[in-house]
């Protein structure tokens, strides 16, 4: 019986012959095809050759760069700013008062604050303290960080009371012409214009229009201090001015809360649209306000708030 079972395994129809011989056919030709036809040489053109060239030095460039880095590779640590650091510097102690302008040229300081030091100190100025050196007019903050761990101030310099600069600038007025010499003159905060502004150390005509705008709105200051509230003067500068700023026998502006509807009373930089509705609310519950004082029965305003409002507060 194995063999029937052989023999009908292996027993095909015609067709299957067919698709037999075939099927060999192909195969052979296959196998005999690259023997038979000769391939075809390529044969590069230089602009090929070129080509491949560029490319082959291109990535061997590439791989040597990057084995320099890997061979050679350091943390890349945050780099001092070009504002607290400078190639030409020098940094060494030395005594502000006694210190030359070759020295404070080593030190890495400005032409026009070197000047300004050294006519100080020509005046009969003195460094007293460390600090004192950012009283100098152009002398940056960050600068003074920098110089102060080598500063080292003589005793000798505490002995008699040292000129300010204020008194030195005033000397040193004489020798000015008449616009010039108005940075050293006391000037009225409540009357000044851009140009006598302008003339105060560290301000310009963008400072000098905002504090203006500022008075104008406020309807004059009643404290130098408030000069600080302009929007974008540095305390520094204002540090700087204020030995030069008074105060004048200008009225201040004031507004009639009995009479003025939200819009004026809102205009006020002290007041805002908050404070503006809710005295006029009040008014119109309890009726006119009898003194300026009463604004203190509105629950709504603080303390701070009306304390530097009433200045510019009336009744009639």
């Amino acid at each position: 019986m194995s063999q029937n079972w052989v023999k009908d395994y292996l027993n095909f129809t015609y067709k299957e012959r067919i698709a037999l011989i075939i099927l060999l056919s192909i195969i052979v030709i296959v196998f005999l095809l690259p023997h038979i036809i000769p391939a075809k040489e390529f044969e590069a053109t230089r602009e090929d050759i070129a080509a491949f060239q560029k490319i082959a030095s291109t990535l061997r460039r590439d791989s040597l760069l990057e084995k320099a880095d890997q061979d050679n590779f350091q943390p890349n640590y945050a780099q001092p700013s070009i504002e607290t650091y400078s190639p030409q510097r020098k940094l060494f102690p030395f005594d502000p008062n006694t210190a030359t302008v070759t020295q404070w040229q080593e030190l890495g300081l400005r032409e026009k604050t070197i000047s300004t030091i050294q006519k100080y100190l020509h005046k009969g100025g003195k460094f007293i303290r460390p600090e004192d050196l950012l009283k100098i007019y152009g002398l940056r903050e960050k600068e003074y960080e920098i110089l102060k761990p080598y500063i080292r101030i003589s005793e000798n310099a505490n002995v008699g009371k040292p000129m300010s600069i204020k008194d030195s600038f005033q000397k040193e007025a004489s020798t000015l012409s008449p616009r010039t010499a108005r940075i050293f003159t006391t000037v009225d905060l409540n009357s000044a214009d851009t140009i006598t502004l302008i003339d105060l150390p560290g301000i310009g005509s963008k400072l000098a229009n905002r504090i203006i705008r500022f008075r104008d709105k406020l309807g004059g200051f009643y404290s130098i201090d408030q000069l600080k509230e302009t929007y974008g003067l540095p305390d520094s500068t204002f540090q700087k001015i204020r030995p030069f700023l008074i105060l004048g026998n200008k009225p201040l502006v004031r507004i009639n809360i009995n009479t003025a509807d939200v819009v004026r009373l809102q205009e006020h930089p002290y007041i805002g649209r908050a404070v503006a509705r809710s005295l006029v609310e009040y008014r119109l519950q309890h009726g006119p306000f009898k003194a300026v004082d009463d604004i203190l029965k509105v629950s709504s305003i603080l303390p701070d708030q009306i304390k530097r409002l009433i200045p510019y507060l009336s009744i009639d």
